[in-house]
């Protein structure tokens, strides 16, 4: 008799988190999608010195420095 109640009691916690994740439409596409507020200026996501750096391929810590022959 037990078991029939931990099986029970477990099909409710399973129907009822079913029940909540259908309520709260996590798993549906929402009708339209989210805008972003501001508009972001497109700029030129390598123009950096941390990208010119990934370019060239040169270390830049001092320890990097130090260890590489």
């Amino acid at each position: 008799m037990t078991r029939t109640h931990w099986l029970l009691g477990a099909l409710f916690v399973v129907v009822l988190s079913g029940a909540a994740v259908a309520r709260s439409a996590w798993l549906t596409s929402s009708s339209c999608p989210a805008q972003p507020s501001d508009p972001v200026e497109a700029s030129d996501p390598l123009d950096s010195p941390a990208a010119l750096r990934y370019r060239q391929g040169q270390p830049h810590h001092w320890r990097t420095c130090l260890l590489q022959r």
